[in-house]
């Protein structure tokens, strides 16, 4: 599905990332670990498209999307949430979700879509008319969750799922995540929680001031001396 090859991008002068390179297949959740400045969100940036790459390439679904409009991007199918509470702070709860909103799919189905939303965050259907600033921040982060439902993308880009989370409800968005993929989602997570994200993680990629370091399934990387310091850091 995705297939990231030898990724060189950075901010202006400074480069971030030195020819990373990585896979994403169909229904698998692949994690981005690594200590902070070690280039994981830049990653999801590049590929999401907010930064523009020096060089590399980027194919999903076998299309070259290298460089391409953050639009065309999500009309592929392809969803990206950057760290923090990304919700429109001054529409209502409801109008964020219908942002997200296809016009492929009909009023029915969009009905059994909200309901769903509903029964696994009521806090939404409480709050629906209020504005999403009213939220707070583990309420405005389970909102952009649900954002997923409504959009249903072949890929989502999650940078840092747990940040600024109580443990309870990073252990739930976690256990969302796995279920999404379950029913088809594929997922590249940016991780600060790297034991939880290796445990849901078909295969994890970790990285050292931007460059690739080691590569393998949560038990695999689990043995590395190297990301058991990270773990022990954290």
């Amino acid at each position: 599905m995705l297939e990231v090859k030898e990724l060189t991008a950075g901010y202006g002068s400074t480069v971030a990332l030195h020819e990373v390179s990585l896979t994403v297949a169909d229904r698998e959740i692949v994690s981005l670990i690594g200590r902070n400045g070690a280039g994981k969100s830049t990653v999801l940036r590049a590929v999401a498209g907010h930064i523009t790459p020096y060089g590399g390439a980027v194919q999903f679904n076998g299309s070259d999307i290298t460089g391409t409009a953050i639009a065309l991007k999500i009309r592929h199918g392809m969803l990206f949430i950057p760290q923090g509470n990304y919700v429109f702070p001054h529409l209502t709860v409801h109008e964020n979700l219908e942002i997200g909103r296809s016009r492929l799919l009909g009023y029915r189905q969009f009905q059994r879509v909200y309901e769903e939303i509903y029964e696994k965050f009521p806090f939404i259907r409480e709050k629906s008319n209020q504005p999403a600033c009213v939220l707070s921040a583990t309420e405005r982060r389970l909102l952009a969750l649900s954002r997923i439902f409504v959009i249903s993308p072949r890929l989502v880009l999650f940078d840092e799922p747990s940040m600024g989370l109580e443990p309870s409800v990073a252990d739930r968005v976690f256990r969302e995540i796995e279920h999404l993929s379950r029913e088809g989602i594929s997922f590249l997570l940016a991780a600060q929680n790297t034991l939880r994200a290796l445990a849901i993680s078909h295969r994890s990629y970790s990285l050292e001031l931007g460059r690739n370091r080691h590569e393998g399934t949560g038990p695999e990387l689990l043995t590395h001396h190297d990301v058991q310091e990270l773990l022990w850091e954290q």
